[in-house]
């Protein structure tokens, strides 16, 4: 989330105070840890053309049976062929 985070204060999408404050908004989200499997996320992987840290999302998703929210527009686009649900972010 750094990472992403750093990424939009570098492409001018965002303002270090936003950046503070998206970064409190995350802290809240309570999170888990899932296993997945491997043999899944190559799999999608590979029928989606997409890199693996990208199929760990789906596969979660849709073993967790829930949506996906993604900025990132291959990822939203694979999520949606292999029947995840994605939510739709509004400026």
């Amino acid at each position: 989330m750094v990472n992403a985070f750093s990424a939009m204060l570098k492409r001018k999408r965002a303002t270090l105070a936003q950046v503070r404050q998206a970064w409190n908004a995350y802290e809240q989200i309570p999170l888990r840890l899932v296993e997945v499997e491997t043999e899944q996320v190559l799999r999608i992987a590979s029928q989606y053309d997409i890199y693996a840290y990208d199929a760990y999302f789906i596969v979660c998703a849709l073993q967790q049976k829930s949506a996906l929210l993604t900025l990132d527009g291959g990822l939203r686009q694979a999520a949606i062929q292999a029947g995840v649900k994605i939510v739709e972010v509004t400026a």
